[in-house]
C-alpha cells in the first residue's frame, strides 16, 4: 500500500486449476512467494508469463530472483509513501470459488478505509491488542488498528484439520485478545477445550464467519470464554464486509427456539453505513432498481446491499459485474450477495442459504440452512 502497488490475494484453497486460471487472467507483473510457489511458477509457466520480477520468501531458488531477506538487508530508511486516493485501486482479493468460478474483487483505498471504520465501530478493537489470525487476510486490518498479529500453526487452506491444542497454546502463550476464523476451526477447538477443562481466558471477542454458525457452537463458546468475552457472527462476503453482525449473547438463549425450528441463522442488524434490502429471487440480471423488487417483511428474498464497504466491480469480468450489480437512479449501485434471507420484526437479518443451493419444489421454496 505504501508503494502504491496493487497486491493480488488469492485463496489457494480454490484448487490448482482455478488458481492458475485466476493468475493468468489477472496477469501479475511481480510474484512474491515461498519456494513452493516459485516452483509452481516454473512448472506452469503459461499462467505466469506476465511476470517481470520474482522475489522468494525463504530459501532462494537459483532461478527465482532475489530473496526477500536480501532485499530487506539492503533497504533504505528513506521511504516516501505513494500519494494514493480514495477511488484508486488498492488491491484485488479473490473469492473462494465455492459456488462458481473465483472472481477478483477490486478494492479501493476508500473501501478499505470504510471497512476499518465499520469494524472499529462494531467491535471496538484497540491498539496493543493481540489478534490470533486464523484467517490470514484479517491481518490487513490489524495493521490499521495497531494490533499484533499472531499466525497459529494451521493449514489455512484446510482449516478443519487444525490441531485444537496448538490453537489453545497460541492463545495462552501470546495472551491473544481477539480472533477471526471459520466455524470449521472452532468446531474442533471449542469442544476440545470443554472436554479437557481448558478456557480461552484472555479472549475478549471471537469473530466467526465464512459459513452458518451452529447455535450449539455459540453456546459452547460461552463455556470457554471469560465472563466479559463474547462470540460475534459477522455476515458479509469478499465483495462486501461487514454487512451485519450479532453478539452470541443475543443468540443464546434468546433465539435458540427459532433456530431449532428452522428459521435459519440470525446474522443481526445491518452494520454502520450499510443498507440491506431483500428482493425477489431470480437468477437473471437486474439492471436497474425499482421499488417493486422488494419483498414484504418476513418473506424470503435475495440479499442486496450498498454502502462504502461494497466493491464496485470484479477485475476484468464485466459479465460477472453486470450479473451482481443493480444500478440505482441516484448513481449508486446495489450488490447482489447471492444469499437468501428474511428480516424479522426487529429488523434483524436471517440467513437461510445460498441462492444457488435453493430447491424449488411443488410444495414451495426449500432452503438448506
Amino acid at each position: 500500500f505504501k508503494l502504491g502497488a496493487v497486491p493480488v490475494l488469492i485463496d489457494p484453497g480454490m484448487g490448482r486449476k482455478r488458481l492458475l486460471a485466476s493468475i493468468e487472467r489477472i496477469a501479475p507483473r511481480v510474484v512474491l512467494g515461498v519456494p513452493r510457489a516459485q516452483a509452481a511458477r516454473a512448472l506452469f509457466a503459461k499462467s505466469f508469463q506476465s511476470v517481470e520480477l520474482s522475489v522468494t520468501v525463504g530459501l532462494r531458488l537459483p532461478w527465482a530472483g532475489p530473496s526477500l531477506a536480501k532485499l530487506e538487508a539492503g533497504r533504505s530508511e528513506d521511504f516516501e509513501p505513494a500519494d494514493t486516493h480514495r477511488d484508486e485501486l488498492a488491491a484485488i482479493l479473490y473469492t473462494s470459488g465455492s459456488t462458481g468460478p473465483p472472481k477478483g474483487v477490486e478494492y479501493t483505498h476508500g473501501m478499505f478505509d470504510a471497512q476499518v471504520n465499520a469494524l472499529g465501530s462494531l467491535y471496538r478493537f484497540e491498539p496493543g491488542e493481540v489478534d490470533l489470525c486464523c484467517f490470514p487476510l484479517f491481518a490487513l486490518f490489524d495493521v490499521a488498528f495497531g494490533m499484533t498479529s499472531v499466525f497459529p500453526d494451521i493449514d489455512v487452506s484446510h482449516p478443519a484439520t487444525c490441531e485444537p491444542r496448538r490453537i489453545h497454546d497460541a492463545v495462552t502463550r501470546t495472551r491473544a485478545t481477539t480472533s477471526f476464523g471459520s466455524p470449521s476451526i472452532w468446531r474442533r477447538v471449542v469442544p476440545w477445550c470443554i472436554e479437557n477443562g481448558y478456557k480461552l481466558e484472555t479472549m475478549r471477542r471471537v469473530l466467526v464467519a465464512g459459513a452458518p454458525v451452529p447455535a450449539d457452537l455459540i453456546e459452547g463458546f460461552h463455556r470457554v470464554l471469560p465472563m466479559d468475552g463474547d462470540v460475534f457472527t459477522p455476515y458479509g462476503a469478499t465483495e462486501a464486509l461487514p454487512v451485519s453482525s450479532i453478539e452470541g449473547r443475543d443468540v443464546a438463549p434468546g433465539l435458540m427456539d427459532a433456530i431449532h425450528e428452522g428459521a435459519g441463522t440470525c446474522v443481526g442488524a445491518p452494520a454502520p453505513g450499510i443498507e440491506v434490502r431483500l428482493v425477489r429471487i431470480t437468477d437473471d440480471p437486474i439492471l436497474n432498481w425499482v421499488d417493486i423488487l422488494e419483498v414484504p417483511l418476513g418473506e424470503l428474498g435475495e440479499v442486496v446491499v450498498r454502502g462504502p464497504v461494497v466493491a464496485r466491480a470484479y477485475s476484468d469480468d464485466p459479465a460477472a459485474t453486470e450479473l451482481s450489480k443493480i444500478r440505482d437512479a441516484d448513481g449508486t449501485q446495489w450488490h447482489r450477495m447471492g444469499d437468501i434471507g428474511r428480516f424479522d420484526a426487529d429488523g434483524r437479518l436471517w440467513f437461510t442459504g445460498r441462492k444457488s443451493h435453493r430447491l424449488d419444489t411443488r410444495s414451495g421454496l426449500r432452503m438448506p440452512v
